[in-house]
């Protein structure tokens, strides 16, 4: 009797195994009929001017193909990458976005591509023709200007702190933290305002006129990408 129950437990064992392992091929056969996951693109901010996405992409996943606008890419985790442009296929890898960024020129057809590691990247569209009428933004040291197009400049900028900006004018503009941290902002009235971030924070401010403070505890690194739009045209 005990050997005809372990005998039939054993059978039992067997066909819940088969069960799992047929049900365990389906899962595979639909994933792979799905084919490779998507990079997610979440829109941050739109207006008038510019559409800013965060685009995640973990490893192996593919970035959908669509038509390119005029565009800056900020890196915020690079990785190489396969450019799948039906016309070409080639390898690229992204610069450190410590140092650079990369400025993205409109494609002359769809683009898309395979990633093959982890990687985050802001990526700012801009919406209208260039401006006919280009407002040349500048800004003081510690602000360095690392990339242009013809629609922005793009600024790099490290305070340590207690270090002080001097007083500054912006056009409207797009601010992303690749750091924690915190700033006090003193407009020209003297009213001051404290603004606190963390990294990949992304902000679309208006034109203004002030100095800050880094009251921080560490350093703030962000990235801040001047629209050359004259201020009359900024929403």
């Amino acid at each position: 009797m005990a050997s005809c129950l372990s005998a039939n437990r054993a059978f039992l064992d067997l066909r819940l195994l088969t069960v799992a392992l047929v049900a365990l091929a389906g899962i595979s056969a639909t994933l792979a009929q799905q084919g490779p996951a998507r990079a997610t693109q979440k829109v941050l901010i739109e207006n008038e001017l510019v559409r800013v996405i965060e685009v995640q992409a973990e490893p192996g996943s593919q970035i959908e193909m669509r038509e390119q606008p005029d565009k800056m890419v900020i890196v915020l985790e690079g990785a190489p990458a396969k450019n799948m442009r039906p016309s070409r296929r080639r390898e690229w890898a992204q610069d450190d976005p410590k140092s650079k960024s990369r400025v993205a020129q409109p494609a002359k057809e769809p683009a898309g591509g395979s990633n093959f590691n982890a990687a985050r990247a802001i990526v700012i569209e801009f919406k209208k023709a260039p401006p006919s009428n280009v407002r040349v933004p500048t800004l003081p040291l510690p602000f360095r200007p690392v990339n242009e197009n013809a629609h922005a400049v793009q600024f790099e900028i490290v305070t340590a702190p207690g270090q002080v900006t001097p007083t500054h004018t912006h056009g409207n503009h797009v601010s992303i933290a690749l750091t924690d941290g915190a700033v006090e902002i003193i407009e020209e009235s003297g009213q001051k305002q404290t603004v606190s971030v963390t990294k990949r924070t992304v902000l679309y401010a208006a034109g203004g006129t002030h100095s800050e403070v880094n009251i921080g505890k560490s350093a703030l690194h962000l990235i801040v990408v001047e629209l050359k739009e004259p201020a009359s045209d900024h929403p």
